[in-house]
């Protein structure tokens, strides 16, 4: 999340670094800022679902390791017909 948070400040420093520098074409970059912002929310978005979805499922199909330890010894290793 830190990284993508990095990524959009660069982004928007560019963005702006880019609208100073054309100032007759303001509404072209600010409009490409709101369509790269929009794009930025819904990939977060589809993360923050994914970890949910995975954190979920994880927990409801986790059982516990089966074992032979309730069982003696001597009769674990007999075999029956």
């Amino acid at each position: 999340m830190n990284m993508l948070r990095i990524e959009m400040e660069e982004l928007e420093q560019l963005t702006d670094a880019e609208a100073a520098r054309k100032q007759g074409s303001g509404d072209m970059l600010s409009r490409a800022r709101i369509i790269l912002f929009e794009a930025l929310y819904e990939y977060v978005r589809a993360c923050q679902m994914a970890v949910a979805v995975h954190a979920r499922t994880r927990t409801r199909t986790r059982t516990r390791t089966r074992t032979n330890a309730h069982i003696p010894r001597a009769q674990r290793t007999k075999r029956r017909p």
